[in-house]
C-alpha cells in the first residue's frame, strides 16, 4: 500500500484498497470471505440469537405460545426478514468497495467535504484494483446474493405453511 502514496495525492484511508482491507478485516463484514462452513455456522448462530430476541416481540402480537406451530412459523418469518437486512447490509458495503475498486477515477476530499476532487488512476493500480474486485469481490457479492434469494424462499414458504395452518 506505501507504493501507492508516490503516485496517489488521496489519503490512505480514503483509498480504495485500503477500503478494501478494512472491510476485509471487519467483524461483520468479513462474514462472507469465511469457508463456506463457518459462513453458514456465522448465520444459524446470528439466527437462533435473533429467533430467542424476537419471543417476547411475537407474543406481543397476541400468537398464543401454545400455539406452537403458528408461533415458530411467525417467528422465522421476522428471523429470515432480520437475516435478509443483515446480508444486504454486508451486501452493499461490498457493492460499494468494488465500484471504488473498478472505477478509474476516485472522488476524494482533501481537507473539507466541499472540496471534492477526482484523482485517475494509473494504468498499474487500475489493473491491480480490478483484478481484486474481479476475483476477490464478485464471488462475495454473488454469494451474498444467492443467500438473499434463499432467505427470500424461505419466506414465502413459510407464509404459504403459515396460511396452510
Amino acid at each position: 500500500m506505501q507504493s501507492f502514496s508516490y503516485y496517489c495525492p488521496i489519503s490512505i484511508e480514503q483509498r480504495p484498497i485500503y477500503e478494501y482491507v478494512k472491510l476485509k478485516n471487519s467483524f461483520l463484514l468479513s462474514w462472507p470471505t469465511l469457508a463456506s462452513i463457518k459462513y453458514f455456522k456465522k448465520l444459524f448462530t446470528t439466527a437462533v440469537i435473533f429467533f430467542l430476541i424476537n419471543i417476547p416481540f411475537i407474543n406481543s402480537f397476541n400468537i398464543s405460545a401454545y400455539d406452537l406451530i403458528n408461533f415458530t412459523l411467525t417467528n422465522f418469518i421476522f428471523v429470515f426478514f432480520e437475516l435478509i437486512f443483515l446480508n444486504l447490509y454486508v451486501l452493499l458495503n461490498w457493492f460499494y468497495v468494488k465500484d471504488r475498486l473498478f472505477n478509474a477515477t476516485v472522488v476524494y476530499e482533501e481537507s473539507s467535504w466541499y472540496d471534492g476532487k477526482t484523482w485517475i488512476k494509473p494504468p498499474i493500480i487500475l489493473k491491480q484494483e480490478r483484478l481484486i474486485a474481479y476475483y476477490q469481490i464478485a464471488p462475495i457479492l454473488i454469494r451474498l446474493k444467492k443467500i438473499i434469494q434463499f432467505l427470500i424462499l424461505l419466506i414465502i414458504i413459510n407464509l404459504l405453511v403459515l396460511f396452510i395452518f
